[in-house]
């Protein structure tokens, strides 16, 4: 292996982190030189490759990146984004940078200020914090610094290009490993290799909720379905399966978690927390529907979860 692919290696085994900077920091650095093959990165355009990724994890999936008692400016500009974005669509459903991107960029003096103010804080807190294998710099690049700060850019060799291309996949999945140990320590959410995976590839393969719906309307059998969480009735074209605890935040379709309600109101609830006093609520159905499945796996799964208790496990880990 090259020196300078041992370096980076070494770089991403030792750096100390309180936060997630300097990782997508340097996952930023390979996916452009890597898919652009460029010896020169502006600050502005990795400025706007980390906010597609803090985007991603943060919005679609609620993943903290730091300590709760820190807010670094980083995240409180992801969050202005975000906040930008709901109030311009006059909508809190969660959606891919990629969608949201066109709405941001709507308001062209609020989106490149946002991008100027994510570039400078880079050049000045997070760029020459990187290069370092116990606090010695090693020459990974250069940074360029010109005024403003946000003109900046990291130069990269011919060399050093040729080197990455050659093994950045490698040094890319070394990063997500890092990183997704860095979230396990911040966050309780389950699955969360996976949701870093998601959140890359900004698509999600969600699978039809049929064969769980036919199973929830067995609790219905000779009588009117009733909506769970307003207890009216419902016509079956209304019937609508709503994830209790957040699907974003589970990252999977389980039976012990799902509910009937109207379409509406499955639309209206979106990615919030049901309220608590339906708690005790789903864990009787739960119960009630071990008595209805045929399926022994399933059944198996289901008595599973009863048992450990993930409904209250989950929906607390959710709420802090």
């Amino acid at each position: 292996m090259h020196l300078y692919i041992e370096q980076w290696y070494t770089v991403i085994e030792k750096m100390r982190n309180t936060n997630t900077y300097k990782l997508v920091w340097g996952k930023a650095l390979l996916d452009l030189v890597v898919q652009e093959n460029k010896e020169s990165l502006s600050f502005l355009t990795i400025s706007e490759t980390m906010l597609k990724y803090y985007w991603n994890q943060i919005y679609f999936f609620n993943l903290k990146q730091g300590p709760l008692n820190q807010e670094p400016i980083l995240f409180q500009l992801v969050e202005k984004a975000i906040l930008h974005y709901q109030q311009v669509s006059q909508s809190n459903q969660p959606v891919w940078f990629n969608i949201a991107l066109p709405v941001l960029k709507q308001d062209q003096v609020f989106f490149k200020k946002l991008i100027k103010d994510f570039a400078s804080t880079l050049v000045k807190d997070v760029s020459w914090r990187f290069p370092k294998i116990e606090d010695e710099e090693v020459n990974l690049y250069k940074i360029e610094k010109k005024k403003p700060l946000f003109k900046s850019e990291v130069i990269f060799s011919i060399e050093q290009v040729d080197l990455l291309k050659a093994d950045g996949i490698l040094l890319m999945q070394f990063l997500y490993f890092k990183w997704t140990q860095l979230l396990e320590k911040f966050n309780q959410s389950p699955r969360i290799a996976n949701k870093v995976a998601g959140s890359q590839a900004q698509s999600i393969r969600r699978k039809s909720l049929k064969v769980y719906k036919d199973i929830l309307l067995t609790l219905y059998e000779n009588k009117p379905i009733i909506d769970f969480y307003t207890g009216k009735e419902l016509n079956i074209e209304d019937v609508s399966i709503d994830h209790f605890i957040p699907w974003s935040y589970i990252y999977s379709d389980d039976l012990w978690n799902l509910v009937i309600t109207s379409k509406s109101h499955n639309s209206k609830k979106s990615n919030k927390l049901s309220e608590k006093k339906y708690l005790a609520k789903i864990k009787e159905q739960n119960l009630l529907l071990i008595r209805k499945i045929n399926n022994l796996s399933l059944k198996e799964y289901l008595q599973d979860a009863i048992k450990n208790n993930y409904l209250e496990k989950f929906y607390y880990d959710f709420k802090n």
